[in-house]
């Protein structure tokens, strides 16, 4: 690192006075004043006042020529600002040159004089600090868009480079100090520097010190302005408040105070975003441990460890109240929520008291990219729990489709638009030649609905059989066809059967086979009862991850005997894939594939579009004219040109990267891996590829406390998962088909830790 070691030149005032004379026509009175890297001399003409700044011959010229540059920005976009001007020279350089008694060049500029004295000698009141941090915010506003090739030097009070002084605590005598500093190190490392490029960033002065602001002599309430550009540097915009205050805090009556006076003054010119507010405390106290280490390392000089009891004083300070005691009062001054709880109250009093929420405090989540997720605060999760964005979170190849596709037009299909019928073609050819028709939708669970519409139309019957738990959508219909209890306090309508579903631990014997025909066995029962009704059979509906139900395995041979038993009573077999298909299985596109059938409708929703609204009813010819000669069928937005672009990419990105062949993979190893862990709550784990579910029994009964413990604590340990089956005893692992690896590792290991700790 470079700034504070570079040393100002030694220059006897003869060879000052000549320089000037001859590099600017100037004769003065000359006084030397106070510089850190500069040699600094006031030079007095009659009733004009110039500063004569003088680098030394290690100093980086580009950041010089980044200062006068600036400066010049400045004096156009800012000329009301109390600010250093440049005065040319005779040449008309801005930056001029001066040969020191060993041949060096020594870099030199002459800017205006600012007269007044330094904030640091002045009272700090709630007014001079606003008017200061609105000054800032003016500087920075001035300065956005200005652009130099010099703007990010390597400088020492960069504080993103602040893990590099590390050194330097060995130097600190007092064991506390060191694990103040240790700890402001170690949280800035893990949770703020990351978030940095993640903020809008430009040029900033960077260097508001108590030396550097100056207020009138005559006035100290009112600024006189702002001088020594040295560190300026391309940095996160939020950087300029935030060091600003932390500077205002050294040797103040209330520290506190004066960082959320400066904060306020600028958010009222400049608008901090609620993620740039919520850096400013912890980027204070690295901007305090920085400067105490830079100090303690022997940068400026000698060590001197009284040298930082200022900063060392006012980083205690911050620490005491907490950063985040301290945000949270930035944010109620501000009038911004303090936390999620604030957003999840106001969502209360908008929202009907159907909304649920995951975990016992609500998780607050902002952006997601692949399979992480990320808060509010920035901290990441592995989403190894919501299917909806099906090729990951954010994918750019499925934002970028639906931007170009929205540029252009997005409408209803009663007009003839390419992407829909595109989409139509690419998705009909993954299915058997018998399912080509297509019926396109918005939700999975208007395709359900549209799904028994089509059957009762087929075959005059109404009869539906749906397996106990089973969910397949939240319309009228498909809520009272989902026995997993969306209607409560009603009867099953007339025309539904519920049937059992093959779950062997449920049993005394735990036989797959014997469970299968017990099912088997309750799907003829049904359909007896359907007859004798008058009801008819009109259909079976099978979610195909059986996911409600506890993401059950389906016994070999039970699918094809089911669907054999409801086609010879003259019901159709819809298969709802909304959540086992395309491709998340691992060994099939579609889960119905390897059981040996086909369906006569299929259904999917949630995954294809990636989180756009995008579902198919996709049917038999003969089924699809049955419907279409007895209902009215229009669907606004179903199929619309946005929607389809977004499905087309989701297609593109599943065959291209592999995403099928890579849920096998993965899939196969995290269940064998979960299988091979040896705790007593787990008593089975079951599905195929990227749909898994981890059954939990203890001491014989459903472990539903212990699952909801688990998720948790798997929270608390960056994993997103959920709870499924009738108890809510079984684990679901459920991520968007991109989950890499590692992550599915870290998965693997947060669930032992976590079952441990349960333990």
């Amino acid at each position: 690192m470079t700034g504070g070691l570079a040393a100002p030149p030694a220059l006897s005032e003869a060879v000052v006075a000549t320089f000037l004379k001859s590099a600017y026509g100037l004769e003065g009175e000359l006084l030397t004043l106070s510089g850190e890297r500069d040699l600094n001399h006031l030079v007095t003409l009659g009733d004009e006042r110039w500063v004569l700044k003088i680098a030394g011959p290690d100093e980086d010229h580009g950041h010089l020529n980044l200062q006068v540059s600036a400066l010049r920005h400045l004096e156009k976009t800012a000329p009301e600002l109390p600010l250093p001007r440049v005065r040319a020279s005779l040449a008309g350089k801005d930056l001029e040159v001066l040969i020191d008694a060993e041949g060096r060049p020594c870099p030199a500029r002459l800017v205006t004089y600012l007269p007044g004295r330094p904030i640091g000698a002045v009272p700090r009141a709630t007014a001079l600090l606003s008017g200061l941090g609105g000054f800032l915010a003016q500087l920075d506003r001035a300065l956005a868009g200005f652009f130099h090739p010099a703007a990010r030097p390597d400088l020492l009070w960069d504080v993103a480079q602040a893990p590099r002084l590390r050194p330097a605590l060995e130097r600190a005598s007092d064991p506390d100090i060191r694990g103040l500093l240790i700890g402001v190190l170690d949280r800035a490392e893990a949770h703020v520097l990351p978030k940095l490029g993640h903020l809008r960033a430009q040029l900033i002065h960077m260097d508001a010190t108590l030396d550097n602001v100056l207020v009138d002599a005559a006035a100290p309430e009112r600024l006189a302005g702002l001088i020594d550009f040295g560190d300026m540097m391309h940095q996160p915009l939020v950087l300029e408040p935030a060091l600003a205050g932390a500077e205002l805090m050294l040797g103040a009556e209330d520290p506190l105070a004066c960082l959320r006076d400066l904060v306020l003054g600028y958010d009222q010119v400049e608008r901090l975003t609620e993620p740039e507010i919520e850096m400013v405390a912890e980027l204070a106290a690295l901007r305090l441990a920085s400067t105490s280490l830079i100090v303690l390392g022997g940068h400026l000089g000698p060590l001197d460890e009284t040298a930082v009891s200022r900063e060392l004083t006012a980083l205690e300070t911050l620490e005491r109240a907490g950063t985040a005691s301290v945000t949270a009062d930035l944010k109620a001054a501000l009038h911004l929520p303090s936390a999620q709880t604030k957003l999840f109250q106001r969502r209360r009093k908008v929202t009907a008291p159907a909304y649920e929420h995951f975990y016992r405090e609500p998780l607050h989540l902002v952006r997601g990219k692949g399979a992480l997720v990320f808060d509010r605060a920035g901290r990441s999760y592995i989403d190894a729990y919501n299917n909806v964005p099906h090729v990951g979170h954010s994918h750019p190849r499925v934002v970028n489709a639906m931007l170009r596709q929205a540029e252009r037009i997005n409408i209803n299909t009663r007009y003839l638009t390419d992407s829909m019928v595109a989409y139509a073609e690419r998705l009909t050819a993954s299915l058997p030649p018998e399912l080509s028709q297509c019926l396109f939708l918005s939700s999975g669970s208007e395709a359900n609905d549209v799904a028994w519409r089509m059957a009762w139309a087929a075959t005059g019957a109404k009869g539906a059989l749906v397996m106990e738990g089973a969910y397949h959508g939240v319309t009228d219909l498909v809520a009272r066809l989902s026995p997993c209890g969306l209607v409560q306090g009603e009867d099953d309508p007339p025309y539904l059967r519920r049937i059992l579903a093959p779950y062997p631990l449920r049993a005394a014997d735990r036989d797959p086979a014997a469970e299968a025909e017990r099912a088997l066995a309750s799907i003829d029962q049904a359909i007896a009862s359907l007859q004798e009704s008058g009801q008819g059979v009109a259909g079976l509906m099978i979610d195909l991850g059986l996911t409600n139900n506890g993401v059950l395995d389906l016994p070999q041979g039970y699918l094809v005997e089911a669907v054999r038993r409801v086609k010879a009573a003259g019901g159709l077999f819809i298969a709802d894939e909304v959540q086992a298909g395309f491709g998340r299985s691992g060994d099939s596109f579609w889960r119905f594939q390897p059981e040996g059938v086909t369906p006569d409708v299929v259904t999917m929703g949630k995954a294809i579009g990636n989180g756009i609204p995008l579902a198919v009813a996709v049917a038999r010819d003969a089924v699809a004219r049955a419907f279409s000669d007895k209902f009215y069928f229009f669907s606004s937005m179903g199929g619309n040109p946005v929607c389809c672009a977004a499905g087309l990419a989701v297609l593109d990105c599943l065959e291209e990267e592999g995403l099928q062949q890579h849920a096998q993979r993965l899939g196969t190893r995290l269940r064998a891996e979960l299988l091979s862990l040896t705790h007593p709550l787990i008593a089975e784990v079951r599905g195929q590829g990227l749909l898994l579910g981890v059954e939990l029994i203890k001491d014989g009964r459903s472990a539903s406390v212990e699952a909801k413990a688990l998720v948790e604590r798997m929270r608390e340990k960056g994993v997103l998962i959920g709870t499924e089956g009738p108890d809510g005893n079984v684990i679901k692992i459920r991520p968007p088909m991109v989950l890499s690896s590692d992550q599915a590792e870290r998965i693997l290991d947060a669930f032992d830790e976590s079952l441990r700790s349960l333990a």
